[in-house]
């Protein structure tokens, strides 16, 4: 049985429970066949076929004993066509059940009862009523078709009632016997499936108790050998001299143990490496946090000199907006004032002209006075010539001559006062364009003064800008300066965890026994050594890519 595998004798048991399951299948096979289809319950059906069978219709003539007799007594032809098509139908009925019982009767007095009595006389009933007794009713001959009737097919009638009754007789004694004989089998069946059962069972639990006897006697070495390493005994194991299932499992279990200690040994070693290591890295980690406290402070002060001097530069760009819309205004006034100038002149050369179209007219008057003047005074000389009669008109010529002077006195009046007014007119003229002139000279210094106020409220608002990344810069770097002091501060932490977790974990493993040798730990302290070294390079690869990320960063604010 231990050359088997476990596999192996489990499919043993599996085929025996199999057989057995397949040995009472056919037996219960067996005993349906028997009840339904085979010699016992089949003759039982077979006799209650019979009996029905014999019961009118088919074979029991006594509804064509009726029919005979309704012909008889009938009148009406079509009544009489109708009972000999009903007829017909009873005897091929008769016939029919007449060739199905012969191959199915097993008792051989009840297929003599029924084949050689009760089905010649009721043969022999049906020919002799369709050959004669119809024939005489249709011929109208009642008288002897009811002697027929009363006579020979009475008495066909007569055996064929008494064959019929000793057939059913006979039909439930064996329907008895049949009952008796089924009962018996099925008893006997009954007996048989329990003794094979029982016999299935004891072989069954034979064949398990070894199995599990067997299985229990592997089993008890494994439970020790795990017990053995809950106390904490790693040591290698003997081999199982068996080939099964449950040798794998402890070869398995041996080289689980075995990876077990030699983990173990390694994880001692380990830890005894992550105590020295997590205590250096606890003064590394707390004078980290020291620095980093140092440079959040400076930071912090960095960040509010910062925010100081960003408020100064808002306040210069507000300032310098400011001054620049001032100067935006006076550059307005300026070309406001130019323009008012440049009407003046065009009203001042207007009204120079306007002064010289009037001394024009004045002169005009003034001649029209001289010759209003000559032409008194020669009204004069011709009333003084006329006498007395002329006296008059001398009156009124000296009148018009004394006109004409004062005319001619303001005519000159006026030709001086606008010889003035235009000498003034030509002086303001003069004036104006030196007025006109010093105001473009400062419009110019404006618009020049209005160009460098904006130039320097662009150049005050990106001050104030960078000095306002620079601020937020210096805040960010705050923030980060703080959040790595407090990242420092739980590195030093963890250091210590670590560090009581390394001490705790060699206390832990020191209480298994590994049977480890010096060779072993020599092999395992050169790949601890190997695996720190290139975390250690890792290291300093990330810290000189901040260095280099910083020296570029210089250069690009250099260049």
């Amino acid at each position: 049985m231990s050359r088997l595998s476990l596999r192996a004798q489990v499919l043993s048991l599996l085929i025996l429970f199999g057989a057995l399951f397949a040995g009472f299948i056919a037996l219960v096979w067996s005993s349906t066949a028997e009840r339904v289809e085979d010699s016992v319950y089949a003759d039982v059906l077979t006799t209650k076929d019979l009996v029905a069978d014999v019961l009118p219709p088919p074979l029991f003539i006594v509804e064509a004993w009726l029919l005979a007799h309704q012909a008889v007594l009938t009148q009406d032809p079509a009544r009489l066509s109708a009972l000999e098509a009903q007829w017909g139908q009873l005897e091929a009925s008769f016939q029919a059940r007449e060739q199905f019982w012969p191959s199915h009767l097993q008792d051989q007095d009840l297929k003599r009862l029924l084949l050689t009595e009760a089905v010649v006389s009721g043969r022999q009933f049906f020919e002799l009523g369709r050959a004669s007794l119809f024939a005489l009713v249709r011929a109208g001959k009642r008288a002897e078709a009811e002697a027929l009737l009363l006579g020979r097919l009475a008495s066909l009638y007569a055996d064929h009632q008494a064959a019929i009754t000793h057939t059913v007789e006979r039909a439930a004694v064996v329907e008895q016997q049949q009952r008796q004989t089924a009962a018996a089998k099925v008893v006997s069946l009954k007996w048989t499936l329990l003794g094979a059962g029982l016999v299935g069972l004891v072989l069954a639990l034979v064949f398990g108790l070894r199995i599990a006897a067997h299985l229990s006697a592997r089993l008890d070495g494994l439970v020790r050998s795990l017990e053995d390493a809950a106390t904490g005994d790693l040591r290698p194991r003997p081999a199982d001299s068996a080939r099964d299932e449950v040798t794998r499992v402890h070869e398995a279990l041996r080289s689980t143990l075995a990876r077990v200690a030699e983990a173990l040994t390694g994880v001692q070693r380990v830890s005894a490496v992550v105590l020295t290591e997590s205590t250096a890295l606890t003064g590394t980690s707390q004078s980290l946090t020291a620095g980093v406290s140092e440079q959040a402070a400076s930071s912090e002060e960095t960040s509010a000199t910062l925010e100081e001097l960003t408020a100064n530069s808002r306040q210069t760009a507000d300032i310098a907006q400011k001054a620049n819309a001032l100067t935006e205004q006076s550059r307005a006034a300026v070309d406001s004032s130019q323009t008012v100038m440049r009407s003046t002149q065009e009203a001042m050369r207007t009204l120079a002209a306007t002064s010289g179209q009037v001394q024009d007219i004045v002169g005009t008057v003034d001649e029209m006075a001289f010759q209003t003047n000559l032409l008194a005074l020669n009204a004069a000389v011709e009333a003084a010539r006329a006498g007395e009669a002329g006296r008059g008109f001398g009156v009124v010529a000296h009148e018009v001559r004394a006109l004409a002077q004062r005319s001619a006195q303001a005519a000159k009046d006026i030709r001086r006062l606008l010889q003035g007014s235009a000498d003034q007119v030509n002086g303001s003229t003069q004036l104006v364009d030196a007025c006109s002139a010093e105001l473009g000279r400062a419009g110019a210094s404006v618009a020049e003064m209005a160009s460098l106020m904006g130039r320097l409220a662009s150049a005050a608002n990106e001050q104030s800008a960078g000095i306002s990344e620079i601020s937020r810069a210096s805040v960010s770097s705050d923030s980060v300066a703080q959040r790595t002091a407090g990242q420092a501060q739980a590195l030093a932490d963890a250091a210590r965890r670590l560090g009581s977790s390394a001490s705790h974990l060699s206390t832990l493993t020191a209480r298994f026994e590994t049977g480890a040798s010096n060779d072993d730990g020599e092999h395992f302290e050169a790949a601890l050594t190997d695996f720190g070294a290139q975390p250690a390079a890792a290291g300093r690869a990330r810290r000189e890519a901040p260095q280099a990320h910083h020296a570029e960063g210089r250069f690009a604010r250099g260049a």
